[in-house]
């Protein structure tokens, strides 16, 4: 399975995306990301000047964990 397959990451281009912060918590994972947004994601808007994508904050959470390697 291809991440953009999954619903809540379909409009989301991870290739160009950068991670800010990780963090880990009891039974749960935080990445916290500059993320690109595709033309689907309804926080999309056209991109700055100078930059080829839209970029956006977002947390993207991993619950109940079991483990970190």
């Amino acid at each position: 399975m291809n991440y953009y397959e999954i619903p809540s990451l379909s409009n989301i281009y991870l290739e160009d995306s950068y991670v800010l912060s990780v963090l880990e918590g009891d039974g749960s994972l935080v990445f916290e990301l500059e993320a690109v947004l595709t033309e689907n994601h309804p926080k999309y808007k056209k991109p700055q000047e100078g930059e080829i994508h839209c970029y956006r904050k977002i947390l993207l959470r991993f619950l109940n964990v079991d483990s970190f390697e």
